[in-house]
């Protein structure tokens, strides 16, 4: 289906959607999952459309211009130009909804926007993600410069101005280095709850603000079903890149052992909190923390590996390790398409492991990246 590209006045000043009003995965990759499987003797890929507009949950702004009229939007292509985006279709309501809010405190308070050039001013991004089951917003204000306690009555006229009963929570995160990281290292919580809770597939799952979580939901509930339904009751488990959990934490009562490896602290600490309210049963699951190359010896001692690798791919050590002892099925969820290609290269040209089955999902929709998920099985 086609939508009329009218349905947004950013376009094409945005870049954020090359694929505005075009639903389904880009068709070239597919093409190209496509050709993959049919080499390997697996299935066509099965297709998981994305859901488009209102549909993207979780939005990082930037805040730039001048205190009177501050844009909230993102950067055009190659540049720090920032576009103004107050009615992205694509958002759910409630996030436009809350830059709008924020936008207004920002004036009424005389907050000054982040300018690079001469690193002045306070308020450089927002972080904006919805809840599914309560439709609260939980907002992160990413400051330059300015305090937590000098950022409360920002976070006060904004839970005024938006309702405080559509406020999950407000933290504050101090960011005063140059740089284009959107955090810094510092998070305060100024209001509401401590964590973030959703369910992935029917599992609780518990997030910091400063760890990920996929702003398409719904999609990755799907992608979440189908990986965990590659896994057999009984089966040892590593899943090396884990985040908070929102595979593996839905498989604890079938496998007999679930190791989870997570390197960012963020994802550890939603993981230890979910496993702290009695997701597992004592003894069946443990925390890998750290980079993935740190564990491969956890390779051996499982009969089945899931890997969400970064957009990089699952990187050398492990797909090295994963070749040189392949372990009976292997489950990798790819969010980087060029990556993925890669890495299902040397998996296939090591000739240790073949692909059963492929599926491509529609994660971020009018844009042209796809998610992959494979299953890949030791090679008799």
């Amino acid at each position: 289906m086609k939508l009329p590209a009218s349905i947004c006045r950013h376009h094409p000043t945005c870049p954020a959607c090359p694929r505005l009003g075009l639903s389904g995965p880009a068709p070239d990759l597919v093409a190209n999952l496509k050709t993959l499987c049919a080499a390997q003797g697996a299935p066509p890929p099965i297709i998981i459309e994305g859901q488009a507009p209102g549909s993207r949950r979780r939005a990082r702004l930037a805040v730039r211009g001048r205190t009177s009229s501050p844009k909230i939007g993102l950067f055009q292509a190659g540049s720090h130009r920032i576009v103004d985006i107050p009615n992205c279709p694509l958002h759910h309501p409630l996030i436009n909804e809350a830059a709008a809010v924020i936008r207004s405190a920002v004036r009424q308070l005389g907050i000054a926007p982040y300018a690079e050039g001469p690193h002045r001013g306070k308020l450089r991004y927002l972080q904006i993600t919805v809840a599914r089951a309560e439709e609260r917003a939980q907002i992160v204000y990413v400051m330059n410069g300015l305090g937590a306690s000098a950022t409360r009555p920002l976070a006060e006229l904004v839970a005024t101005g938006l309702g405080k009963e559509r406020v999950h929570s407000q933290w504050w995160n101090g960011h005063s280095e140059r740089g284009n990281a959107i955090f810094g290292r510092d998070f305060e919580r100024l209001s509401g709850e401590a964590w973030f809770q959703d369910e992935v597939a029917g599992t609780p799952c518990f997030h910091h603000p400063g760890g990920f979580l996929q702003a398409q939901a719904e999609v990755f509930d799907e992608l979440a079903r189908q990986a965990r339904a590659a896994v057999p009751p009984g089966a040892r488990v590593t899943e090396f890149h884990c985040g908070a959990g929102g595979i593996g934490l839905g498989l604890l009562e079938r496998v007999a052992h679930l190791a989870f490896n997570e390197m960012s602290p963020f994802g550890v600490a939603g993981l230890r909190h979910a496993l702290a309210q009695g997701a597992a049963p004592l003894g069946r699951a443990v925390i890998l923390e750290g980079p993935a190359e740190a564990h491969l010896a956890a390779i051996g001692a499982s009969d089945l590996i899931i890997a969400d690798p970064p957009r990089r791919g699952l990187g050398p050590a492990l797909l090295d390790a994963l070749t040189a002892s392949p372990p009976q099925r292997l489950v990798v969820l790819h969010c980087g398409f060029r990556a993925f290609l890669s890495d299902a290269a040397h998996l296939a040209g090591a000739r240790k492991m073949r692909l059963v089955s492929a599926a491509a999902a529609e994660l971020m929709p009018w844009t042209d990246q796809v998610e992959t998920l494979t299953v890949w099985e030791r090679a008799r």
